[in-house]
This record gives structure tokens, sequence and C-alpha cells, in this order.
């Protein structure tokens, strides 16, 4: 499926001067297709405010983290692997270890002029194989900092959250169901699969305000949104 970028990118819009914060398992800093796009200064393990936004080395070859990043900024003209679709714009790792609520809050506050906008490739995991699901609501305190990244965030002129989701779909799955995927806050994406329709395994809802490529199945989940270079 072509997601037709090539007209996008040449009006020269490739996310030049954006900080784009990956909230996930942090950055493999060393992979050739992200380490002169990381900004240390946006980078932090949110759980301890510490410097440790680094991922782990990747086992059998894939890091969630590493893998969205590389997605949203690769570098291009690198002869290696493909460039992300905003291969222009800078990355700022959010390195997410702690408890989810409050890894979000801090994530929302850090950097808040700089990172314009956040992305958040987690999701809401509370339906059973039964397609029984449990409600995800979130606390006044998160609600505050999702509301406050909005108004405040950027300067005043407010940041951008981008929410995945989820995927719970085969399972019964809606972003009605997630406070975070629910709020008027926050950006929620669905998945396309190859031949463009609703992928079965992506939520469904109220909530989604757009939807990508991520693959047919839910084990297709290494489909690569990147355009080969």
């Amino acid at each position: 499926m072509d997601i037709n970028v090539y007209p996008v990118w040449a009006r020269g819009i490739i996310g030049q001067g954006v900080i784009v914060g990956i909230f996930d398992s942090g950055i493999y800093n060393n992979h050739s297709d992200v380490t002169t796009n990381v900004d240390p200064t946006c980078s932090i393990s949110v759980a301890d405010g510490s410097s440790n936004w680094q991922s782990s080395i990747p086992t059998e070859g894939f890091d969630h983290g590493t893998f969205v990043a590389a997605t949203v900024a690769g570098q291009a003209n690198n002869s290696f692997c493909g460039l992300g679709v905003a291969y222009g714009a800078t990355l700022g790792a959010l390195k997410a270890t702690g408890e989810f609520a409050s890894d979000v809050i801090t994530s929302l506050g850090f950097q808040s002029n700089k990172i314009w906008i956040r992305n958040y490739s987690v999701g809401f995991a509370g339906c059973n194989a039964s397609r029984y699901c449990q409600l995800d609501s979130i606390s006044q305190t998160v609600v505050n900092a999702l509301e406050g990244s909005v108004t405040n965030g950027r300067t005043g002129k407010g940041s951008i959250s981008v929410w995945a989701a989820s995927n719970e779909g085969d399972n019964g799955g809606d972003t009605n169901m997630s406070g975070f995927t629910a709020s008027r806050c926050n950006l929620a994406v669905a998945a396309t699969g190859p031949n463009g329709v609703h992928a079965s395994y992506s939520n469904l809802g109220a909530g989604v305000h757009v939807a990508a490529p991520g693959g047919g199945t839910q084990r297709s989940l290494h489909f690569w949104l990147k355009t080969l270079h």
C-alpha cells in the first residue's frame, strides 16, 4: 500500500525543525538509521528521570522503540535499510519502564516547549478471547496532564499526542474503552492491512482520527511504513 509521501517530500516537508518524542522501550542509539537523529537533551527515562534512555541491544534483531523511531525519522541517504516518513525530524526518546500513568504524565511535562509531537505506540489490553473488555479509565491527574499539554505545550501553541488505537480488535476492543484513546486531547491511529481496509486486530471507535498501514494480521507488526531509498 502506497502512503503517497513522495509529493510531500517534493514540497520540502520532511519534518525538519520538529522534535518527535517516542514513548516506548527507549531507542538503541547505535542503530545506523537513528544515530544522528536523536537529541539527548530531549531524551529521558521517564520512570526515574535519569539519562538512561537508550534501549538495550536488540534481541532477535528487533527493538520496538527503535523500530518506531526509525519509522518516524530514520535517516536518508545512508545506504542502510530505508528512511523515515519524516526523515528530517529530530527524535527524543521517552523510555517508559515504570507505572504507566505516571510515565505518561512525566513524558507530557518533559521538554514541553521543545518536543512538539509525542508518539505513544502503546495500547489498551483489556479484552480477552471471550470478547469481554474492561474499561480502562484514567484519573483526573492524567486528564489534567493531557489537557495541559495541548493547551500549554509548544510555548502555548499546544503539543500533539499520537496514540495507537490498540490491537484488541479481534477480541472486541474499542477505543472508547480506554481513557487515553477516547480523550479529545489525543489522536488515535488505527491500522489498515495491505489492501487498504481495516486490519481486523486494530481497534475501532469514535476516538480514531486516522488509519495508516500496519500489516494484515496480528503477526505482521514488522510491516514497514518506511519507503525504501
